[in-house]
């Protein structure tokens, strides 16, 4: 079978896939397209195959098609520009939407995607937020309250997921940081350590060597 043939397959089974995707109007039964997606990402000689036909459905395909494209986003290594197309979709609902900016997110912490100011808009924050502190971090510092709500609990978890992606260095600094700038509360301080400590406690920081970016 020639590549083009079975490329037309592949796009054949994941449409076939994307029909039956976990929905509040599904049935059980048609909840079954992410595992046989799965199974086609899982095939190693046709992997590569798999994810470039997934990028297409990603970035034009149908809203359905889409959606299971960026369900597999942790499992298929796209391409930046298929991720961003996709979560630049209208037609994408948030949880999928937060799944691609998580990724691009990362790209740009890893220093495979340039930041822009243009994400200060963006949505979801918490996707962004450790590139508003490497990359914009004066901005960052400057709209604390913005970034963060006003319910602690929720502010604390957004901080985690920003702090994860920082070394051990850079968690103490930003959040010495914050404490000064007295634009939070008290209640969301403690939140903040309390996430630093216990990320300490299991060495849950990023591993990268050297200092304090931003001061570099």
């Amino acid at each position: 079978m020639s590549a083009p043939q079975r490329r037309g397959q592949l796009r054949l089974a994941l449409h076939s896939a994307s029909t039956r995707l976990p929905g509040p109007h599904r049935r059980p039964a048609q909840e079954t397209g992410i595992h046989e997606a799965t199974a086609l990402l899982e095939t190693a000689d046709e992997h590569d195959l798999v994810v470039e036909v997934l990028e297409e459905l990603l970035r034009s395909g149908t809203a359905d098609e889409a959606r299971l494209a960026a369900t597999l986003a942790y499992e298929a290594h796209y391409g930046t520009e298929a991720l961003i197309e996709g979560w630049e979709r209208a037609d994408l609902p948030d949880r999928e939407r937060q799944i691609l900016a998580s990724r691009i997110g990362v790209r740009i912490v890893g220093g495979e995607c340039p930041y822009h100011p243009a994400l200060r808009e963006a949505e979801p924050v918490d996707a962004f937020l450790a590139a508003f502190i490497l990359f914009d971090h004066a901005w960052f510092l400057d709209s604390l309250p913005q970034l963060f709500t006003d319910d602690p609990r929720e502010a604390a978890l957004r901080f985690w997921y920003g702090m994860v992606h920082l070394n051990e260095a850079e968690a103490d600094a930003v959040l010495a940081e914050i404490a000064a700038k007295g634009a939070l509360s008290d209640a969301h301080l403690q939140g903040f350590w309390k996430h630093v400590n216990a990320s300490k406690a299991n060495r849950a920081f990023d591993k990268r060597p050297g200092g304090v970016r931003w001061r570099a």
